[in-house]
């Protein structure tokens, strides 16, 4: 950047959902107003889904509002995070309800960078994905089925179309509904128990992995009220078990709870 012309200074915070929070917000803006950034300055958020979160609050809110561009570096960022404008920060008693609605001038998916990541982050992102394929997209489903295999060596062909996918399904549906007054809230399918349960793990288990605790169990529910077949609820988390969250007994646990 500063090659090119620009000033600018790199800002960087612990990795993980518990630096989501207003503390760190507060740190980085602190940190802006003393090296002297005004209105005309931009935000690049190079990270997962805790870093453009949490960007794109403080683009929102400094100086009233100055653009922000995600450079997305894990699945799960580009599967949802980096797309669709929503920002926030934790506190003790909430998730993501202390934030605002603004949306990012543009964003890049580094495939690339996915090869860097341990398993475990990759499964993370893919509960995202399998998500998305849930609820919008039955041949993307069919698709994941077949190609989990060159999801974990990175095929390049493979991960590009999952990306875009992705993208495609979180778009069409913040296109209609931007601020969640309806359509959009879909996209939390299995964020109400698996929130609730990344929480009490106390940040432990990562947001994908308690995602697909959480599509689980509300797959067994949707069973059990006579939404979802039992063929398709099988067939679901039998996807789910496929990236290796290490957490097959939980799953099992939850369903059997019910």
């Amino acid at each position: 950047m500063k090659q090119a012309g620009y000033e600018s200074d790199l800002f960087v915070f612990q990795a993980g959902e518990k630096s989501k929070t207003r503390k760190t917000k507060e740190m980085i803006e602190d940190a802006m107003l003393e090296s002297g950034y005004r209105r005309d300055c931009c935000i690049l958020a190079i990270g997962g889904g805790v870093v453009t979160d949490l960007a794109g609050f403080i683009a929102g809110t400094y100086g009233r509002g100055i653009p922000f561009i995600n450079y997305a570096t894990t699945l799960l960022a580009a599967a949802d995070a980096s797309v669709g404008g929503k920002t926030a920060v934790d506190t003790p008693l909430a998730t993501n309800l202390i934030g605002l609605f603004y949306q990012p001038k543009k964003v890049y998916l580094d495939i690339a960078t996915w090869q860097t990541l341990p398993q475990r982050q990759i499964a993370s992102g893919l509960a995202e994905t399998i998500k998305h394929a849930c609820l919008a997209d039955q041949d993307f489903f069919e698709y994941l089925k077949q190609h989990m295999d060159q999801i974990w060596t990175f095929d390049k062909d493979v991960c590009e179309h999952i990306a875009r996918t992705n993208c495609k399904i979180k778009y069409t549906v913040v296109m209609q509904d931007e601020r969640e007054t309806g359509l959009r809230e879909i996209l939390n399918l299995g964020h109400t128990i698996g929130r609730a349960i990344e929480t009490v793990s106390d940040y432990k288990l990562l947001h994908g992995e308690a995602l697909a605790i959480g599509l689980a169990a509300e797959a067994e529910l949707a069973c059990q009220f006579g939404y979802l077949a039992k063929a398709e609820q099988d067939e679901m988390v039998q996807l789910l078990k496929e990236p290796d969250f290490r957490l097959p007994f939980l799953l099992i646990l939850i369903g059997k709870s019910w």
